[in-house]
């Protein structure tokens, strides 16, 4: 694949979220990442926002942590 197909592809997926300027960061826990826990950070972003959105994603893993937990826990009984 050479330069332009990569460029043309990450322009065709900015426009497609609607993303402007650049960097944009998106930061979400890798597996069920929901409206919640995921953060759009565009342009550059200072230590505090990114500390800001890690929180937000840990506490909504923990949350599902323990929700699972609970219906394994649930289906034991």
């Amino acid at each position: 694949m050479n330069t332009k197909s990569i460029l043309d592809g990450s322009n065709r997926l900015a426009h497609t979220l609607a993303l402007q300027g650049s960097p944009v960061m998106i930061m979400m826990p890798v597996k069920e990442a929901t409206e919640k826990n995921v953060t759009v950070i565009p342009g550059g972003a200072g230590q505090e926002t990114l500390e800001n959105a890690a929180v937000l994603i840990l506490a909504g893993m923990e949350r599902n942590d323990r929700a699972t937990t609970r219906e394994g826990n649930n289906n034991l009984s």
